[in-house]
């Protein structure tokens, strides 16, 4: 119980609430009043027997306490005498004549129960802002509520009703009915719709008025609405006090269709209220005196001024953006300029009432304002002498003599209208690239646009044109009309073509040039390709400065049948790049001076040079990969080398050609590289003297001496094209573990075959290294290349059938330990039966360390091989278990598979068994040794019961889940709970485990339950005992079995509340296990609160025992309670079902302390 609560007086308990007891409370507030009338008085009970605590309790509320009664609006407000209720050092008051509000429903007249339909709905809705109190009836007998808004003392006081306001200096009680006082438009419509509106209000500065037009001064013509200076101001809360902001500017918009039609009005009006446009801010409706024009008063930017973007200097109200007033500016930019032409003056005065930012207006721009004009490939350069606009501390400027672009539209000569079109056309598309700055007009009245480029100070200025480059080093107004000056193929149709992709450029590393062929020396050939040293080099940006890399390596390729025809290598070299993929670099284009043949010049693997791969020795450019050059690696592995096949030669370099690494390259093997030859299963196995290619500090290298594996394709001899096809189907499916190292071919059979590392991609350096081939392990240390043929090796059963099995097996095996091995029996020590056709025994040589094993025999097998090897392959299939191999007995010839059931079940955290030095399976439990354990050295004197205890027990995986043969003389303080049911004490105590090691639990209180009808019958028993171990309850522990040494009859020793248990509940005093719930155990304690008391009726206390049967916690149980323990007694209510009486209990009801009772 909260110690913060007080004592009830009535009942002396602790309340459930500050000053209020749930249990008196509610019914008392029900007593010694009426409203006079019965439903009325019903349903203010049915409130107050739900309240919950002393504030919220709903009351009938006489008439004659209400004083001082005042309509306000619709409601009335009025002095309630004996005042609101409140709780204070937990003592109940009350603020006696507090103001509150009184409000009636509109149909309910004197009808009760209409008033009391009409009140569940508006409880229902429920109303957060209101605080009700309860219902009244005034004298003409209209029942109301009673109630007040929610106030807050932070938001001031009311100075009318003297209460906190509800939002800042607005009361909701008093301000609305005040706004609607004290004026009027002279149109009672109008009057009523602005009322309506000022009624709903909830704060003050969101009051919607009638503003005198003669209020309103400096009126003006904005686009299509006004703008005017409002005297009186807009409304504004200073220190909690109702203020204006005065003169303050503001919008002035009509409606299309309202003249001087009110009625027509106020529907537009609504309509505008109801869309409700959040960035706009309405104060209030306005009348043209002169027009007699109704209009709205409004801001329409209010929500996106800050003080942080300046003052407008029109309209002196903070602007929307930077230096920038959406109410002002657009209107000011459309004025005092003209281009001459309507149409054109028209568009782009449409862009710039769309403007919201200073910077972005689009302008005219007179021609005579444009100077300096030079032609710059397709367009015009110029200097605008008023500039580009920009903004300097919240003020608007503009950049003097600003270098601008200008440029036309192909179709556009003369016709604004034509011109139009296209322009709107090209701003609707949109272009991240350009900054649009305006329209001009030529001296030949061609009209142009005017724009820049986009530009970043990070990449530095252009030399040219004074301004920042549009990317690294590079300005797109000048350096594309640069790089088509200075020179010339000697051919027009070449020259145009590598001058319309220099004017789209827009990195200077991508221009592509005309590269005389004399700047390319060292001209040799590359594959189907050419490579060269280009003398001028690449272009390359340092520090935003362009720059070259010379010299610099390149490919040149020419196009198939392509002589001298300029069109037909232009048409092909515009395909190509189309078509360009993204990993080749275009420089350029070449003529050969000797065949005056066109080429283009490229790296055709730029965008994969990486310098942390290393240098190509040849090229000297950065590799593509770890010590490997695409453009030159793969041309030299083709070299100098022959298999004396030329189909055979042509296909390993059509490989060779496509290799991205060269780790991947496949080679040409010369049979004679090949060592120690050996057939493993279907393939072969030998040493490559050479070895595999591998990297090492991004340096060519090679795994000498390396083991790999031959395969060849079916019979196929000499037949080189059937081969290349079966080739070629093989490489397609190739696995990814497998890694392909070449072909070779045996010259003493004929057989091509292929040569590969079967593990390459599951080698890992942190699996160390195989110390015969040199490779990283597959595994923890273990090569499968290498190991796998060292383990079919140096050992024999004796018999070719069990040899071959064991081999298949260890060809499959992927780590070290899961080796299947033949165990020599002598080998096998301290051998003993477990179970039937199970041993266990010492293994001598172990796996890393002397283990404890087990042994099986098939039930049938005695010799015969072949019978074993398919029950073992069976067994395999079937049994997760640890297998280490197959033994025979020396003295019967029988074969054994030796394993280790539960390998997968050890852990070092459970410790290790005692008796087999392995690590247990379970916390001090190890399932090979403990279940033999345990039905050892007991009987319970009758072999079936003996029999059904041992097969539970040799099912047991825990030790604390052994079932036992409990001797009854173990058992002591026997009583009867039912007639199935009967409490002991087993001094031998429950099995549990502590830090890994076996204890006991004793004594401990358990329950014995016989099963119905059995006496004697050890087998009807065991029968039902079965039955009730499979349908076991996870709730229930089984202990045992024992047996009643005077009646003879078998019981199973049971706790029914296991799982319940907990050490944070503390420990029963009668079982001394752990109890079920705080100071309760529930196998305990209901019996003994069964005990030591009578009603004097059986009936009563058979029901009271029943419930007391079924508590599962110390503060629920039900009890007799005899009369005299009751004192005090004193009747509170009385109600449907009887009369309520309060007492004091004299022996009190039941608590838990620290798990005491």
């Amino acid at each position: 119980m909260n110690s913060l609560y007080e004592i009830c007086t009535q009942c002396e308990r602790s309340t459930a609430s500050f000053s209020w007891c749930q249990s008196c409370d509610p019914l008392n507030t029900t007593q010694e009043w009426t409203s006079g009338n019965k439903d009325i008085d019903n349903y203010i009970k049915e409130f107050q027997l739900k309240s919950t605590s002393y504030l919220s309790v709903i009351e009938w509320i006489p008439f004659n306490r209400l004083s001082n009664l005042h309509k306000i609006g619709s409601n009335f407000q009025a002095l309630w005498l004996d005042g609101i209720r409140k709780v204070k050092n937990n003592t109940r008051s009350r603020i006696l004549s507090y103001p509150v509000e009184v409000k009636k429903f509109n149909n309910s007249q004197i009808n009760a129960l209409e008033f009391i339909k009409e009140f569940k709905n508006y409880m229902q809705l429920g109303d957060n802002g209101h605080k009700l109190y309860g219902i009244t009836q005034n004298t003409t007998n209209q029942f109301m509520i009673v109630f007040d808004y929610k106030r807050d003392i932070k938001c001031g006081k009311c100075t009318q009703c003297e209460r906190y306001n509800t939002s800042k200096a607005w009361c909701q009680s008093c301000d609305p009915f005040k706004t609607t006082q004290g004026w009027t438009s002279e149109n009672n419509d109008i009057d009523d719709c602005i009322k309506e509106f000022q009624l709903k209000s909830r704060i003050y500065a969101n009051v919607i008025e009638w503003i005198p037009f003669n209020r309103l001064s400096n009126l003006r013509k904005i686009g299509s609405n006004f703008q005017a200076l409002w005297l009186d101001g807009i409304r504004k809360v200073k220190n909690n006090t109702q203020s204006r902001t005065l003169p303050y500017p503001v919008e002035v918009k009509k409606f299309n269709n309202s003249q001087t039609d009110a009625l027509e009005f106020i529907k537009e009006f609504k309509n505008y209220m109801q869309l409700g446009d959040y960035k706009c801010k309405i104060y209030g409706i306005t009348q043209d005196t002169t027009t007699s024009k109704y209009m709205i008063v409004f801001d329409d930017f209010y929500h996106k001024r800050d003080i942080k973007f300046g003052k407008c200097t029109q309209c002196e109200r903070y602007n929307t953006l930077e230096a920038w007033c959406q109410s002002c500016d657009p209107f000011k930019t459309t004025q005092g300029w003209t281009s001459g032409n309507s149409d054109i003056d028209d568009c782009i005065k449409e862009f710039q009432l769309k403007s919201n930012i200073y910077a972005n207006v689009i302008e005219w721009i007179p021609f005579n304002r444009l100077s300096n004009l030079q032609k710059k490939g397709g367009n015009f350069q110029a200097l605008w002498l008023d500039g580009i606009r920009k903004v300097e501390n919240n003020a608007q400027s503009r950049t003097l003599s600003y270098p601008v672009e200008i440029k036309k539209f192909d179709n556009s000569q003369t016709d604004a209208l034509e011109f139009i079109k296209e322009f709107k056309n090209y701003m609707q598309l949109g272009d991240d690239e350009h900054k649009l700055y305006g329209i001009t007009q030529d001296t030949t009245n061609q009209f142009m646009i005017v724009f820049d480029y986009k530009r970043d100070s990070k990449d530095g200025k252009c030399t040219q044109c004074e301004r920042y480059n549009t990317s690294e080093a590079w300005c797109q107004s000048c350096d594309p009309f640069k790089t088509t000056q200075g020179w010339t193929s000697g051919n027009k149709d070449i020259d145009d073509c590598i001058k319309e992709f220099q004017l789209k450029s827009r990195i200077y590393a991508n221009v592509i040039e005309w590269i005389p062929f004399n700047r390319l020396s060292k001209l040799h050939e590359i594959g189907s390709n050419f490579q060269a040293l280009w003398l001028d080099g690449i272009r390359k940006v340092e520090n935003n400065t362009p720059s070259r890399s010379l010299p610099y390596t390149v490919e040149i390729k020419k196009f198939n049948d392509l002589q001298i025809d300029t069109l037909e290598f232009i048409k092909e070299f515009k395909n190509y790049m189309q078509l360009e993929d993204y990993k080749c670099q275009i420089y350029g284009i070449t003529q050969d001076t000797t065949t005056n043949q066109y080429m283009i010049v490229f790296d055709n693997f730029y965008y994969k040079r990486n310098i942390k791969f290393g240098k190509c020795t040849q090229c000297v450019r950065n590799n593509t990969s770890e010590a490997w050059c695409q453009s030159c690696d793969p041309f030299k592995v083709t070299q100098g080398w022959n298999s004396g096949n030329n189909d055979i030669d042509d296909y390993i370099k059509e490989w060779q050609l496509k290799s991205t690494r060269y780790e991947d390259v496949i080679e040409w093997i010369p049979f004679n590289e090949l060592s120690n030859l050996h057939k493993i299963g279907s393939n072969f196995q030998a040493l490559w003297l050479d070895g595999i290619r591998k990297v090492e500090n991004n340096t060519q290298s090679r795994t000498l001496s390396c083991v790999i594996k031959l395969e060849k394709l079916d019979d196929l001899q000499i037949d080189t094209l059937n081969l290349i096809k079966k080739l070629k189907v093989f490489m397609q499916k190739r696995v990814n573990e497998r890694k392909i190292c070449g072909i070779t071919h045996d010259k003493t059979t004929g057989h091509y075959m292929i040569a590969f590392d079967d593990f390459y991609y599951k080698r890992d350096i942190i699996y160390g290294k195989c110390i015969q081939c040199g490779r990283y392990n597959t595994s923890e240390a273990w090569c499968q290349s290498c190991d796998l043929f060292k383990t079919v090796q140096g050992w024999t059963s004796g018999n070719n059938n069990i040899d071959e099995c064991i081999k298949e097996f260890q060809l499959k095996t992927t780590k070290y330990e899961d080796v299947i091995e033949w165990i020599p029996f002598y080998k096998l020590s301290n051998l003993q039966k477990t179970r039937e056709f199970e041993f266990k025994a010492q293994w001598l040589d172990g796996i890393r360390k002397v283990e404890s094993l087990e042994l099986k025999k098939f039930d049938d097998s005695q010799i015969d091989a072949l019978e074993f090897i398919k029950k073992f392959k069976n067994y395999m299939q079937l049994k997760d278990i640890k297998l280490y191999g197959i033994t025979q007995d020396t003295t019967n010839n029988q074969y054994m598979i030796v394993f280790d059931d539960f390998h997968y079940g050890r852990d070092i955290i459970y410790g290790k068994c005692a008796h087999c030095n392995r690590y247990n399976t379970s916390e001090a439990w190890c399932q090979s040794c403990d279940p033999l354990k345990v039905i050892q050295g007991w009987t319970s004197g009758k072999n079936d019961i003996d029999d059904c205890i041992k097969e539970f027990q040799l099912k047991s995986t825990r030790y604390k889940d052994v079932i036992e043969w409990i001797p009854f003389n173990r058992l002591s303080n026997l009583q009867k709970i039912d007639e199935s049911k009967f409490y002991a004490l087993w001094l031998d105590g429950i099995r549990k485990v502590k830090n890994n090691t076996r204890l006991r639990q004793f004594p401990c209180l358990v329950e014995l339950q016989k099963f119905d009808g059995l006496q004697t019958d050890a087998l009807e028993f065991i029968k039902e005992f079965k039955s009730f171990m499979q349908f076991e309850n996870n709730g229930h522990k089984i202990f045992g079995i024992t047996q009643n040494a005077s009646s003879k009859q078998y019981m199973a020793v049971i706790d029914y509340c296991i799982s319940k248990r907990d050490e944070k509940y503390g420990v029963c005093r009668w079982g001394k296990h752990y109890n079920t719930s705080r100071g309760w155990c529930q196998s305990c304690d209901p019996f003994e609160t069964t005990q030591v008391w009578a009603s004097e009726s059986i009936d009563v206390d058979d029901c009271i025992k029943e419930f007391q049967f079924m508590v599962t916690e110390y503060d629920k149980v039900i009890e007799w309670i005899p009369f005299d323990r009751l004192n005090n007694i004193q009747q509170i209510g009385k109600g449907g079902f009887g009369s309520v009486f309060s007492a004091n209990w004299i022996d009190g009801k039941r608590k838990v302390l620290n798990n005491g009772k």
